[in-house]
């Protein structure tokens, strides 16, 4: 009888565990390649948070260089790119980090900028103190037009 119970209460601590935030799901990860002389070079994925809370997304970091969240808006008849300090992602939405949107931004580049085929392993932070590791090809992939040069 003790064995069941026993038994019982492993699995009701592991399924409370598996109820609490799970990661989120991270699909198509890939940096823009770019050339060596580059000071910035943008990061892109999709995010989808399968869980039943809404998660934050407060920081990017990588041992390559810093990478920060940042957000592309209209001012005018210009398209202007700021960082920003959060990044929600509601609770069964996606989030994608894309040319023109959200995306992050790597620059101070420790090991020089990374090159086309490249694998380079970044750290996601969410507000909860969690954080999730994702390896993020360079790939060379068709311009959208959008310029880089506002982050000089």
């Amino acid at each position: 009888m003790k064995g069941n119970l026993l038994f019982a209460s492993i699995l009701a601590s592991l399924l409370a565990g598996n109820l609490q935030a799970a990661p989120l799901v991270i699909s198509d990860p890939w940096i823009r390649a770019m050339p060596e002389s580059s000071r910035v070079i943008p990061v892109f994925f999709k995010l989808h948070n399968a869980s039943a809370q809404d998660r934050v997304l407060v920081a990017i970091k990588s041992g390559h260089g810093k990478v920060e969240i940042h957000q592309t808006l209209a001012s005018g008849n210009l398209m202007k790119m700021q960082p920003i300090d959060a990044l929600p992602i509601a609770a069964g939405e996606q989030v994608m980090l894309k040319p023109g949107g959200y995306h992050g931004m790597m620059s101070q580049f420790t090991q020089g900028v990374p090159q086309e085929g490249e694998l380079v392993p970044m750290t996601l932070v969410y507000a909860n103190g969690e954080e999730q590791e994702v390896r993020v090809k360079v790939v060379r992939k068709v311009s959208t037009g959008m310029s880089m040069s506002s982050h000089n």
